[in-house]
């Protein structure tokens, strides 16, 4: 890949830091072969900062999948697509987000 600085292995800890966090995650209906977003209040989550979910619910029923993004500071968005041909509501849950912010060396790169 042009331009692309080469992978070097690091200590972990000296890259990032591990911070995280939980939240209620109430998502609204998924039409039927179609998408959707719930913003989150997540207290500290920066711009810049990488998210991995582990919802509270099976997310996997009927052809859901989702992805993250820190939007602004404190709000993650999740957006929702619904492969299936029925609409989709998930119930409430508490999620828990692990956040990881980049520092030091890593800034650098």
């Amino acid at each position: 890949m042009a331009g692309a600085s080469p992978l070097t292995a690091r200590q972990f800890q000296s890259l990032v830091n591990v911070l995280y966090a939980s939240a209620t995650v109430d998502p609204a209906d998924i039409a039927a072969a179609g998408e959707s977003t719930t913003s989150v209040t997540v207290a500290g989550v920066a711009l810049g900062d990488a998210v991995i979910a582990f919802p509270g619910v099976d997310v996997s029923t009927g052809g859901i999948t989702f992805s993250l993004a820190v939007t602004a500071a404190n709000t993650i968005k999740i957006m929702w697509s619904n492969a299936s041909g029925d609409h989709i509501n998930l119930a409430s849950s508490t999620w828990r987000f692990l956040v990881l912010r980049p520092k030091g060396h890593f800034l650098a790169i």
